[in-house]
Parts: C-alpha cells; sequence; structure tokens
C-alpha cells in the first residue's frame, strides 16, 4: 500500500456525442471504479489536441502544440 502514479498516451476516438468507447469516457469510468474499490484519487487528468515536443535531437527548437485538459477530482 501507497501511492501510486498511472499514465497512458494513445490515439484515438474521444469527446464524440453518444460513442462510449471514447477514450475520455473511458478514462472517467476507470477512475470511478478505483474510488469505488477504496482507491484514493486526488487529481486525474485528461489531456488532448496533441504533444509538445521543444526540442529535434539535433537541437532545433520547435513550437509547442497547444493541449487541452479535462481534470476529474474527488
Amino acid at each position: 500500500m501507497g501511492s501510486w502514479h498511472i499514465s497512458i498516451e494513445g490515439q484515438g476516438a474521444h469527446h464524440n456525442a453518444d460513442f462510449p468507447n471514447d477514450a475520455n469516457r473511458m478514462a472517467h469510468r476507470f477512475v470511478e471504479e478505483l474510488k469505488a474499490a477504496g482507491h484514493a484519487v486526488t487529481r486525474a487528468t485528461f489531456t488532448h489536441g496533441g504533444a509538445e515536443q521543444l526540442h529535434e535531437e539535433d537541437g532545433r527548437e520547435l513550437r509547442a502544440t497547444p493541449h487541452r485538459h479535462e481534470t476529474y477530482t474527488s
């Protein structure tokens, strides 16, 4: 028993009107399952809209891609 952190990255459907398998809906359900099982979830965030990469391997700077966040708290 102790502190934990879960991080998952992927691509797929999210934020559709009537699709129960959208990643955002599935993430929310998983958070609710953790809480129902007695876990103390202090924050869960669903981020979408692109990844941020600040430098290429050759050192060139890149522009940051905007992110959108949804935070579920207990």
